[in-house]
């Protein structure tokens, strides 16, 4: 009896052992990183980064309007190099969301700031006081950035609870995937249509280099700007259901458009804004705004589809397998 219940207990251990052995690294080389990825480092880390990289990236679009309504649409690198680095900074602060969602609450604080702050410039004063400034009040680009950020915040936490507390999540089949599909490319293509009616019919404030010329948004315009924050949101959380549909709708038909095929092909062809094409200006206008949105949305969305790499917490044993253990445990060897 003896001889047998050691056997028992050594194939027992040995097969928990060999189990464990097994075990992929990952969770391991993830757990390795936790002391120097702890939420006080991803706090102070996004405290530095947001705001560095919110500048960025509305000085960025603020360039690249300006180049593209001169009639240079490929003629701002330091735009091109601003968007660059902006989304690596987004990319980065979302993948901190391995760890804790700290660094995209934090970013979305200051997204929320900045964007207090242009509506506040936008409804009691009563002109743009720089150029940059005036290239952003009549999109108000914080504001859509703050709305993104804050949908992807939520929707990160959402599904990091869901996957922590091992709730199930259904796999969409094709039918479903088809269906978010099209409603992703159809929220993509009304985003395009919405920033094209909305964009400004002048360039006079950029040829005088006054900002005081440009008009802040009115009744109308503030409508608009409520419907693109509405998609916004509603394009961003539907990367819950499908990130892949969200990515290549903003990708086919906001990213690569707004910052590559439309500068290019007018480049190419010499079809340049000018101040009697309020058509071309409208484009010239909107092209790096709609390619902004695309960006964030792509890397903000990111955070979303690394959820699906936390582990579970593990399970309490059943009641039978507590017993067994206990059995095992209490037998007498001698």
């Amino acid at each position: 009896m003896r001889v047998e219940s050691l056997l028992q207990l050594s194939g027992l251990y040995g097969v928990r052992m060999s189990t464990a052995a097994i075990k992929p690294s990952t969770g391991a080389e993830e757990e390795s990183l936790e002391p120097f990825l702890g939420r006080g480092s991803i706090a102070l880390i996004s405290a530095i980064v947001s705001p560095v990289m919110l500048i960025l990236l509305f000085a960025a679009a603020a360039l690249m309007q300006e180049a593209s309504v001169t009639g240079t649409p490929l003629g701002s690198p330091g735009g091109q190099l601003g968007m660059l680095v902006g989304a690596i900074l987004i990319i980065g602060l979302a993948h901190t969301a391995m760890w804790s969602t700290i660094g995209i609450i934090i970013s979305t604080v200051w997204a929320g700031f900045f964007a207090v702050l242009l509506l506040m410039r936008a409804l009691v004063a009563g002109v743009p006081a720089n150029s940059l400034e005036a290239l952003l009040c009549w999109e108000q680009l914080p504001l859509q950035a703050f709305v993104i950020l804050l949908t992807a915040l939520i929707s990160t936490r959402s599904q990091r609870r869901r996957r922590r507390e091992s709730e199930p999540v259904d796999n969409a089949g094709v039918v479903e995937v088809s269906a978010l599909g099209t409603v992703a490319f159809m929220f993509a293509l009304s985003l395009v249509f919405l920033v094209l009616a909305s964009a400004p019919s002048t360039i006079t404030p950029i040829i005088m280099n006054d900002p005081s010329l440009t008009t802040r948004p009115r009744g109308e315009d503030w409508l608009i700007i409520l419907i693109i924050s509405c998609i916004l949101s509603a394009l961003t959380w539907l990367a819950t259901k499908s990130v892949i549909v969200v990515q290549l709708a903003a990708w086919l038909v906001m990213l690569i458009p707004g910052m590559f095929i439309v500068p290019l092909i007018s480049t190419l062809a010499g079809v340049v804004a000018t101040p009697q094409d309020p058509q071309m200006l409208a484009i010239s206008y909107s092209m790096p705004v709609i390619g902004v949105y695309g960006l964030m949305i792509v890397t903000a969305t990111y955070a979303i589809a690394l959820m699906n790499r936390i582990e579970p917490l593990p399970e309490e044993p059943s009641v039978d397998e507590a017993s067994a253990d206990e059995a095992y445990a209490e037998e007498p060897l001698g």
